[in-house]
């Protein structure tokens, strides 16, 4: 039985992916690198950001630190952010049918915790959440099981019992790794198929008769 609620951040709470490819590309005009970032998507979503930046300088050479990388990204992500952030469709309605009926929730983000807390800030859904997992709580990132594994340990609820929704393979498998039931949610940087390893995908989270999934 499912007693507690995961999600992920990017491109399930907020369709984010867009935006990350956006700042990708931005790099490559920063250091003028002639490559296309959606190339590797697939391979991105759901890392860590120290674990993304390494690929992205693996596979383009990137002539610039993991740090110096990383600061750019954040300050251009959140430029965007500042005048496109938005919730994705249903997400604020599936937080609040959870809050009302008191399930435990938590976020499990790979996201820099200085992005997390802008996202959460300006759209509003800090206080939906009673446990908040970013890389800096765990060991390994994604797909590695540790993320998830810390919020149900925070949320003092059985792994077993937990429901999560991602959106990348990677997330997918960690939530899997650690004995989860995982909800794929489907946007224009995945597909069903990406998304095979979870129990059930959906288009949008509207799509959702929690009741059912949580009995």
């Amino acid at each position: 039985m499912i007693k507690a609620v995961i999600f992920d951040m990017d491109g399930v709470l907020i369709d984010s992916e867009q935006y990350w490819f956006r700042v990708e590309q931005l790099l490559f005009d920063k250091y003028n690198i002639e490559g296309n970032a959606s190339s590797i998507r697939d391979k991105l979503m759901g890392l860590s950001d120290n674990e993304s930046i390494k690929i992205l300088k693996k596979e383009f050479g990137i002539p610039a630190s993991i740090e110096e990388i990383r600061d750019f990204r954040c300050k251009a992500l959140i430029n965007i952010y500042k005048k496109e952030l938005e919730l994705r469709k249903g997400a604020q309605g599936l937080l609040s049918y959870i809050k009302l009926n008191d399930i435990p929730c938590a976020l499990a983000t790979s996201s820099p915790p200085v992005v997390v807390d802008f996202v959460l800030e300006n759209t509003g859904i800090r206080d939906f959440f009673q446990s908040i997992i970013t890389i800096n709580k765990v060991l390994n990132g994604k797909p590695a099981p540790d993320m998830f594994l810390k919020a149900a340990e925070e949320l003092s609820v059985n792994h077993a019992d937990c429901l999560v929704f991602e959106d990348a393979p990677n997330g997918i498998k960690a939530a899997k790794a650690a004995g989860m039931y995982v909800l794929g949610v489907l946007h224009s940087f995945n597909s069903a198929e990406e998304l095979n390893g979870a129990d059930q995908i959906v288009s949008e989270l509207d799509e959702i008769d929690l009741d059912k999934v949580l009995k």
